[in-house]
């Protein structure tokens, strides 16, 4: 069985005995890196990166071989140790298919900076009013106080119209309303959010057993049904749970201009809460 993150996220010890079984010291394709996809973002918002929570993810040394100026932090030693020894080795030695990477995404690589530090992010951001904030993984396992904490030290790292990008796994339900909250009463605006929310909302009314993939909701195997009646209760509910979809979309259009307004004005910190499942 694979090991799993530390129960007591502050508990530094046992995060240095997850991450060190987590490290990987051969090169990986940088399409499986996903912190790394972000990377055209990243450059076009000026290219200053905290990743807070960085673990052993490959992903800000390859930032800091585009150019960008790239903060890590963590509060285990190992991960700050692995990191600083994985910026210092060639990008060809982290991606495998480094250039065919950059020239399929159209970039340059450029020497940029790297600076890792062990620090708590839920406490504090380091200096460096940063343009982009990307947490992958960690944010969305928080409990509900410490993520408004978190939330809060993102916020203040940004710079005025900075970006933060939240990217989960299996985040469902309430959860996604929790983690949500946690960004707004920080200040933060998610293009999108009140239209989700509504659309999560009637779902959930329905009493509706469903999970979400791909922004769409998808009914589970689970035994919320006879087994010999699963094919007809499937294909009712998933009548019902469509049923809201028109109105969904609408939604979300409607919200295309406030979301345009906000992001071009200059001032507005933008949440990017990505949901994955797998």
């Amino acid at each position: 069985m694979p090991p799993h993150p530390p129960e007591d996220w502050n508990d530094v010890d046992a995060w240095d005995r997850y991450l060190r079984s987590q490290a990987r010291g051969a090169p990986r394709s940088a399409d499986d890196i996903e912190s790394l996809r972000f990377a055209p973002m990243v450059l076009r918002e000026g290219g200053r990166l905290w990743v807070p929570g960085c673990g052993v993810d490959p992903g800000p040394a390859l930032y800091a071989a585009l150019g960008c100026r790239v903060t890590v932090t963590d509060i285990s030693p190992f991960a700050i140790g692995w990191q600083t020894a994985l910026a210092a080795k060639p990008a060809a030695r982290i991606a495998r298919d480094w250039k065919a990477f950059t020239d399929a995404n159209q970039l340059v690589p450029t020497r940029g900076s790297f600076v890792a530090r062990r620090q708590d992010f839920t406490r504090d951001p380091p200096d460096g009013g940063f343009d982009v904030v990307i947490n992958c993984r960690a944010f969305s396992q928080l409990p509900p106080d410490v993520q408004r904490r978190a939330a809060r030290s993102f916020e203040r790292g940004l710079r005025p119209a900075g970006h933060l990008i939240i990217d989960t796994l299996n985040v469902q339900g309430d959860e996604r309303t929790i983690l949500e909250d946690s960004l707004l009463e920080a200040g933060f605006f998610i293009p999108g959010q009140e239209a989700e929310r509504w659309y999560r909302d009637q779902l959930a009314a329905t009493g509706i057993a469903h999970v979400m993939v791909l922004g769409r909701p998808l009914i589970p195997r689970w035994d919320q049904y006879p087994p010999d009646e699963f094919a007809a209760c499937e294909r009712r509910d998933k009548a019902i749970l469509a049923s809201f979809r028109a109105a969904y979309e609408a939604r979300v259009d409607a919200a295309v201009p406030e979301a345009k307004r906000r992001l071009a004005d200059g001032v507005t910190k933008i949440a990017h809460v990505l949901y994955a499942t797998g």
